[in-house]
């Protein structure tokens, strides 16, 4: 019964001050709905008094739960790998020693030796004539066995040396090349000196009659002509 008087009042209160207002706003009588809400107001506040207490035992407080924050944990570190040791560095190979005329020399004439001939020695010299004495000047003697026999044939061989020797480049005064039979036997022997090379025009040597472009010349009676 009690609920149902404030709710009324409260019905009323809310009723009177709308009603008010719409007079206010037509300029009509105020009165009226002044005392309406008035005599609700009063209503309400004197039922106010006489509401029941609340039941706190039935309402259950809720636990509540206090957020801790765990301190933040630090970020596993992985195990540091171990470094491998780097192997020392390998010490530069030495550079290859330079060759020895000789041994430069010998190369080109192995290198001039048709197939079937063998190169026999490379002998190098210093130039001792009184021309070149002290001057560094070589003198060039090349050893090959021939399985040629023929004098067309031992003279162009003989002249191939001659040739690449004097367009190495090295301080060559002399060269003289002894051709053998397979025996072992000296069966020809061609000299051309370094004024006699320089002079020759070599793209057009005959090698046929290369003897006439030496500075000394000798063969067996076979191979003479």
């Amino acid at each position: 019964m009690l609920g149902l008087v404030l709710f009324l009042s409260m019905i009323g209160f809310v009723i009177g001050l709308v009603w008010l207002a719409v007079n206010a706003f037509r300029k009509r009588p105020k009165k009226k709905p002044s005392i309406l809400a008035a005599v609700a107001f009063v209503a309400f506040v004197a039922c106010v008094p006489f509401l029941p207490p609340p039941d706190h035992s039935k309402v259950k407080s809720a636990p509540v739960e206090v957020a801790v924050e765990k301190p933040a944990e630090a970020p596993a570190q992985a195990p540091e790998e171990k470094k491998e040791e780097e192997p020392p560095a390998a010490e530069p190979a030495p550079a290859p020693a330079e060759k020895t005329p000789e041994e430069a020399l010998k190369g080109i004439c192995q290198a001039e030796i048709s197939k079937g001939d063998e190169l026999v020695d490379v002998e190098v010299n210093e130039d001792m004539s009184k021309e070149n004495f002290g001057t560094g000047k070589l003198i060039v003697l090349p050893k090959f066995k021939s399985n040629s026999g023929f004098r067309s044939s031992e003279l162009m061989k003989a002249a191939k040396l001659i040739k690449a020797i004097y367009a190495a480049g090295y301080p060559v005064s002399e060269v003289t090349v002894f051709t053998q039979d397979m025996s072992g036997k000296t069966i020809m022997k061609c000299t051309m000196d370094e004024k006699k090379a320089a002079s020759i025009d070599w793209s057009v040597v005959s090698y046929s009659e290369f003897d006439k472009y030496l500075s000394n010349f000798w063969a067996v009676p076979a191979l003479r002509k």
